[in-house]
């Protein structure tokens, strides 16, 4: 996904250069947001994951710190299987960022 971040905004690249109007001669994304893309090899920043669609959002049903997960786990203890010991899931993902869900999609985290 990240290879094809790096491509999608080099594809996207505003052209250098003005037209006779003073606009660019191709409109796109700022050439400055393509080189960060590029220095970060496409990995998006934390808050670019919460503005994309993501599945985690909807299907786990709570996100957030395995902390506060566990904490509603332990309120809503009756919802879950008996067998069901822990809470919180982790995040597939998200490079390192310790967050999770109640519920675990087990498919595409993004989408």
């Amino acid at each position: 996904m990240a290879t094809y971040r790096v491509w999608l905004f080099g594809q996207g690249e505003q052209n250098e250069g003005l037209d006779e109007q003073g606009r660019p001669v191709r409109c796109g994304i700022d050439p400055e947001r393509v080189r960060e893309v590029i220095a970060a090899k496409g990995k998006l920043r934390i808050h670019d994951y919460a503005r994309c669609r993501v599945r985690y959002f909807v299907d786990g049903a709570v996100f957030g710190t395995r902390e506060f997960v566990e904490e509603i786990f332990r309120t809503y203890r009756e919802r879950f299987g008996a067998n069901r010991e822990s809470g919180a899931r982790s995040v597939r993902g998200l490079d390192g960022l310790a967050m999770f869900v109640l519920r675990d999609p087990r498919k595409s985290a993004f989408g």
